[in-house]
């Protein structure tokens, strides 16, 4: 049907109008300007939308309140100096940005060569061409000022100002280059990474990044799950690669004693896993506050033997979909989180030898297994016969704590279902009767072996030691103070139909009294609504399903900062916290803030709702989607 003139007039004038209010087009994506060579890669799609959905979410309110503001300017102060390096490699940090950007941000590691990694920072600029040339006046300043030499360098018709800066202790001599085109405004540490940059702003983009196959994988099977909610944040990294990029440029990262773990994983058949990347969402709608979907794409590894997918250890991550995965009826009502999911365990054992040995020696896997079963002192157990080959495929895990809190006082268990349970408990009572370490205790009809460390009790040699003292395969380094066992008096039961692992004895008696159906997981709301809301989301047969009650889950690590005592923690979320937040080279850090100022956990616990997630398995590789909702949300 044709239009009446006189809209084909409105059209045109509408269209004139817009055109004549906006500037320029918006800057090229980051992704069709930066190489193939990326190994790392974040893009915020709008600063200031993740601003505003950020603030419109619990957790942002929770930032902004005043009693939080010291912790979290002092959380922000603390991940700027960890970041420092990469700061100083682009002459600027992502917040001088604030108020020059108007459309995507870009953050990306870069490693065209067996060289040192590279950092970009992209930002389009469009429509705020004067704070951009006072934003490459600040740079200007702030690299002038650390004695760098200016000069200027043209690439297909574009002016580039770099700066070399004069060498570090390393002797490196450190260059930053910085331009401004078609509205994006970009530095980086390296003039041919801006140089072919600039050649795929021409329209040569056939080795961007966008056209390499595990960054596209990705983004393609991410943006086809729940396409009406659009990312705040989008990333990707490929695993190996980004872990030595970093390594390159992170000139105080400690060499730890022993083995190098990344380059075991790449040697056992992880290489496979070619990319990770997701997408995130905040306050995708008024129900869920945080949204994050993420593809891990491992096609069948070339070099795998025939009839295999992968290789050597790798052939070991094999989770079968379907099956159910509820709470079995006897895990407690008040865990702060559950973890249900299939695991080929048959499979895993079969292949664990290779990466074993890589730690302990060749042959030392089939050594250890003979040892415990025809050993002269050992239990007689054929491992794959005995025990492995009566478990099940169900995995379960689950979390709480005592209080008061303490360092310890998270606790965890650990369920495998069994197949044949009197088999299943057989072969554990001959393990634990030929461990000096294990004590039989009774509890309401159960059997429970608990792994004491006693000082009287004759030890085994460590095999840190025997690896150490062996000259082909000791590193040769330093030796680290060893630290006591990472789990005293965890407890191994046989009882519920599962092979049962807890941390302590109290935690895993809790779960073994007989509690009113009415106490258990499967029967709280909270529960089952979010199962209700990731069986919506995933439309599908999953591999993993996990449930947090985050309120709960944080509770340990927020009392022990408010104690002081956080560095100290040995709560999950503490080590990743202290992690991020610790120097390499320092063995424990200083809690800085004054935690005592924090309110009770009672005021701050409304602002955590519960979460969920689940793992998807695909023909190339896994996909993952996980949401944490409103504590209020219907």
């Amino acid at each position: 049907m044709l239009l009446h003139p006189k809209y084909i007039a409105r059209l045109v004038t509408c269209t004139w109008l817009l055109a004549c209010s906006l500037p320029s087009f918006a800057a090229p994506a980051s992704d069709t300007l930066l190489p193939a060579t990326t190994k790392g890669y974040l893009s915020i799609a709008n600063t200031e939308q993740l601003k505003t959905n950020w603030q419109q979410t619990m957790l942002g309110q929770l930032a902004e309140d005043e009693v939080m503001k010291p912790f979290i300017n002092d959380l922000r102060e603390q991940i700027q100096k960890k970041v420092a390096n990469i700061q100083n490699k682009v002459g600027l940090s992502l917040g001088d940005l604030e108020g020059v950007a108007t459309g995507e941000v870009s953050l990306s590691l870069v490693q065209p060569s067996s060289e040192n990694a590279s950092v970009v920072l992209t930002a389009d600029v469009t429509g705020k061409a004067d704070e951009a040339k006072q934003l490459m006046d600040r740079v200007d300043k702030n690299l002038t000022q650390q004695k760098a030499i200016r000069t200027s360098s043209n690439a297909h018709g574009v002016q580039m100002t770099v700066y070399t800066l004069p060498a570090d202790e390393t002797h490196r001599v450190q260059k930053v280059v910085v331009y401004l085109h078609d509205n994006l405004f970009c530095t980086t540490d390296n003039l041919n990474i801006a140089t072919d940059m600039l050649r795929r702003t021409s329209g040569d983009a056939s080795d961007s990044l966008r056209h390499f196959e595990p960054y596209r994988a990705t983004m393609d099977r991410c943006a086809r799950s729940l396409q009406t909610i659009s990312p705040d944040v989008r990333w990707f990294m490929e695993p190996i690669g980004y872990t030595r990029a970093y390594r390159s440029i992170a000139s105080n990262i400690k060499k730890r004693r022993g083995r190098d773990l990344l380059e075991i994983f790449n040697r056992q058949g992880f290489d496979a896993i070619r990319g990770i990347g997701g997408y995130v969402s905040f306050y995708a709608n008024s129900r869920y506050e945080i949204l994050h979907r993420t593809a891990v794409y491992a096609p069948a590894d070339p070099k795998a033997e025939k009839g295999e997918k992968y290789r050597l250890a790798m052939r070991m991550l094999e989770f079968p979909a379907g099956g159910d995965l509820a709470p079995l009826s006897w895990i407690p009502r008040g865990v702060a989180t559950y973890t249900s999911f299939k695991w080929n365990i048959q499979n895993a054992f079969d292949h664990a030898e290779s990466i074993v040995d890589e730690f302990i020696g060749e042959g030392g896997f089939q050594a250890a297994i003979d040892g415990i079963k025809k050993g002269e002192y050992g239990p007689h157990v054929d491992l794959r016969q005995e025990l492995i080959a009566h478990l099940g495929n169900r995995v379960m895990v689950f979390t709480d704590y005592d209080v008061p809190i303490t360092t310890r006082s998270e606790h965890f268990l650990f369920a495998v279902e069994a197949t044949n349970i009197r088999e299943v408990d057989k072969a554990i009572r001959k393990l634990m009767e030929s461990d000096p370490n294990a004590r039989e205790r009774a509890f309401e009809g159960n059997v429970i072996w608990e792994l004491v460390e006693e000082a009287d009790v004759p030890q085994a040699p460590d095999i840190d030691d025997l690896i150490d003292s062996d000259p082909i395969l000791g590193s040769g380094e330093e030796e680290e103070e060893k630290k006591g066992p990472a789990f005293p008096n965890s407890c191994i039961c046989v009882a519920n139909g599962c092979l049962l692992f807890a941390s302590n004895f109290d935690f895993l008696t809790n779960v073994l009294v007989v509690a009113e159906e009415r106490e258990t997981l499967a029967h709280t709301a909270d529960f089952n609504q979010m199962q209700a809301i990731m069986q919506q989301i995933t439309q599908a047969d999953v591999c993993l399903r996990s449930f947090s009650r985050t309120d709960e889950e944080y509770r340990p690590t927020y009392e022990l900062l408010r104690e002081g005592k956080m560095p100290e923690s040995e709560t999950l979320l503490g080590r990743i916290l202290n992690q991020m937040l610790t120097d390499d080279d320092v063995e424990l850090r200083e809690q800085k803030f004054d935690g005592s100022k924090l309110p009770s956990f009672e005021y701050v616990r409304r602002y955590f709702g519960p979460a969920g997630f689940a793992v998807l398995p695909e023909e190339d590789g896994w996909f993952l989607v996980g949401v944490m909702i409103r504590k209020d949300a219907e």
